[in-house]
């Protein structure tokens, strides 16, 4: 029994069971326990020295508070994080000098969507990715001939250039 202050009985009303004012009438009420997930995805699957990689992040119902700061990124670091609803993208960079791959993923309960529920997919297998970076140097070897004699020691200077960085 529901009771005011004075101690009078509350009196419920509810509306008809097919009226549009009532819970059966509103075809508008959604509840929405599914959690969103989300799918990680890189342009390229390798990179060399001086390259990068194009990161997409897709969500399977739109969010406001997924950020980069979601991300665990190994192996380097990530800039010009953008997006909003569904659609996310990032850019990786290697650490520098280093064959070490880049490993970047989205762990359980780091963004929600409308309802508020938070994605619990953060085992699944494309919730990362993993980037192989071949940063090892290039052997080189050289070898020399001339069609003159020379003596020891030898002092004239041997410049050498490549077409490409090492």
């Amino acid at each position: 029994t529901i009771k005011d202050a004075a101690g009078n009985s509350a009196t419920l009303t509810l509306p008809a069971v097919d009226g549009s004012d009532s819970l059966a009438g509103n075809s508008a009420f959604v509840i929405d326990g599914s959690a969103p997930t989300i799918a990680v995805s890189s342009d390229v699957s390798s990179l060399k020295a001086g390259e990068t990689a194009t990161l997409s992040f897709t969500l399977s119902e739109s969010s406001t508070n997924f950020e980069a700061d979601d991300l665990t990124v190994s192996g380097g670091s990530l800039s010009n994080f953008s997006g909003s609803g569904t659609s996310y993208s990032a850019t990786f960079t290697p650490t520098a000098d280093s064959t070490t791959d880049g490993v970047i993923s989205v762990a359980s309960g780091t963004f929600t969507d409308a309802a508020n529920n938070a994605n619990t997919d953060g085992s699944d297998a494309n919730n990362s990715v993993t980037i192989t970076v071949d940063r090892k140097s290039i052997p080189l070897a050289f070898s020399f001939s001339f069609a003159h004699s020379f003596s020891i020691p030898f002092t004239n200077s041997l410049s050498i250039s490549f077409a490409n960085s090492l």
